[in-house]
């Protein structure tokens, strides 16, 4: 079933063993509805070389996920015996999708990434260095549109997170990138989820640099509020916020120097008498605090 935006009905095709029926006017909600019954009626024994219930799933799971994180401002959901599988929003923000496709936990470890390397632009979405997979499962490529499986792309990845990650850890990432139709082939692999690139090299500094800069500027310390850079803007009064030029250094430039030792009274030599002076005329023992008495 199908029904475009504002039209005041749909169409419905039914297909049985290959071939097509008539495409006949019906009542529909908008957008494309597509139902599938007892697949292999007509073929029972390719019945015998597909795996359980539940890997067949996921695998079908796994492509409507990579269609709708290929097209996020289209809305998909998906059904498996009646329960809710896969929605997503279809509001045309890659986040929206990631989120409803991949999970709260992942969407929330990401970290935006946006830059191109000369005809190559790369735009997405890459995991913090913290927040490593134990497998590559989760290194998701699209060329031009278009799901991709590429050791190229996941080693310049990879590559970026160099010294980044834990032992035995892999980033994540969901990366579009978008180049020319004549820079790329997609016909290498019947699935075509294998491409040839005219040039590796672009498109491997394109991706590697795109997410090294992203991490980098990630990792880097953000510029503290005006005013308080550095520690105190006033002299020091022996509180917290010393910093290195800060309210310390400040508070050193401003007090009075040290008198120095030679402009106090020299103290009586050894075995003068108790009514000896000082030389200044100040009697010895004149400083004590009970002597007058």
């Amino acid at each position: 079933f199908t029904r475009q935006t504002g039209a005041p009905a749909g169409a419905s095709l039914h297909l049985e063993g290959g071939v097509p029926g008539q495409v006949e006017e019906t009542g529909c909600p908008e957008g494309t509805t597509i139902c599938v019954r007892d697949l292999f009626y007509n073929t029972p024994a390719r019945m015998k070389f597909m795996k359980k219930d539940s890997a067949e799933g996921a695998a079908v799971s796994g492509i409507v996920q990579h269609l709708a994180l290929s097209h996020p401002e289209v809305s998909f959901k998906l059904l498996r015996d009646g329960a809710e599988v896969l929605h997503t929003p279809g509001d045309g923000k890659l986040l929206s999708a990631v989120y409803a496709a991949m999970g709260r936990d992942f969407a929330l470890g990401l970290e935006e990434v946006r830059g191109c390397g000369g005809d190559v632009q790369v735009a997405g979405y890459v995991t913090r260095p913290l927040n490593g997979h134990g497998t590559r499962g989760r290194q998701l490529f699209f060329v031009n549109g278009r799901f991709v499986k590429s050791q190229l792309l996941s080693a310049a990845l990879e590559e970026a997170y160099r010294n980044r990650l834990l032992k035995g850890k892999f980033p994540g990432c969901v990366l579009h990138l978008t180049l020319p139709e004549d820079r790329v082939d997609v016909n290498v692999h019947p699935a075509k989820t294998v491409v040839k690139f005219v040039s590796d090299k672009t498109a491997f500094d394109a991706v590697y640099y795109t997410v090294m800069d992203a991490l980098d500027a990630a990792a880097r310390p953000k510029a503290p509020a005006c005013g308080t850079a550095g520690g105190k803007t006033g002299p020091d009064h022996g509180g917290a916020g010393r910093g290195p030029g800060g309210g310390q250094a400040l508070y050193r430039a401003h007090r009075p120097p040290r008198r120095q030792l030679s402009h106090y009274p020299a103290r009586p030599k050894a075995g003068a008498g108790a009514g000896a002076g000082t030389g200044d005329g100040i009697p010895a023992g004149a400083g004590d605090s009970g002597a007058a008495a």
